[in-house]
Order: C-alpha cells, then structure tokens, then sequence
C-alpha cells in the first residue's frame, strides 16, 4: 500500500511540476520589443518624434509627448514623405 501511495505522490509531483513548468515558461516565450535603434528627433518649436529604421516610419507627438499626432513613412530617401496618420 505504502509503495502505491509514492507512486501515486511522485506522478502527482511530477505533473504538477511540467504543468508548472509549462505555464512560467510560456509567459516569458513572449517577444520582447527591441527599442534599442529607435532614434529621437527633436525641434525647436518643441515637437519630438521617433524614428524606427527597422519600419522607416517617423511618429511625431506634441510638446508633451502625450498625443501622436502624425505618422509618416519612409520609402525612398530623397522622396516625400508617405503620410499614415494625420
């Protein structure tokens, strides 16, 4: 009887263990946003946007960097901007 009961503690250890295991490491599997080349543009009249090379998009928010207000794309350097979000 004493060897059914470890048997029966020791599955229970162990699923409880994989189900654990399973459930943190699922939560850090998720993609983490990569900010490191994101560049900031500034202007003298107080505006501030970002620049993301990766999408060649350019966000501009107001002086308190509360409201994006305008998103413009990059496709060919020399070429208008093409407005996104105005």
């Amino acid at each position: 009887m004493k060897a059914k009961q470890a048997v029966a503690w020791l599955a229970g250890g162990l699923l409880l263990g994989v189900v654990l295991t399973l459930n943190i490491g699922a939560d850090e599997a998720k993609p983490k946003q990569d900010w490191s080349k994101i560049q900031m543009v500034t202007y003298s009249s107080g505006l501030t946007g970002f620049f993301d090379p990766a999408a060649g998009k350019l966000y501009l928010y107001d002086a308190n960097i509360e409201k994006c207000f305008m998103v413009r794309e990059l496709t060919t350097l020399g070429e208008p901007m093409k407005r996104l979000q105005n």
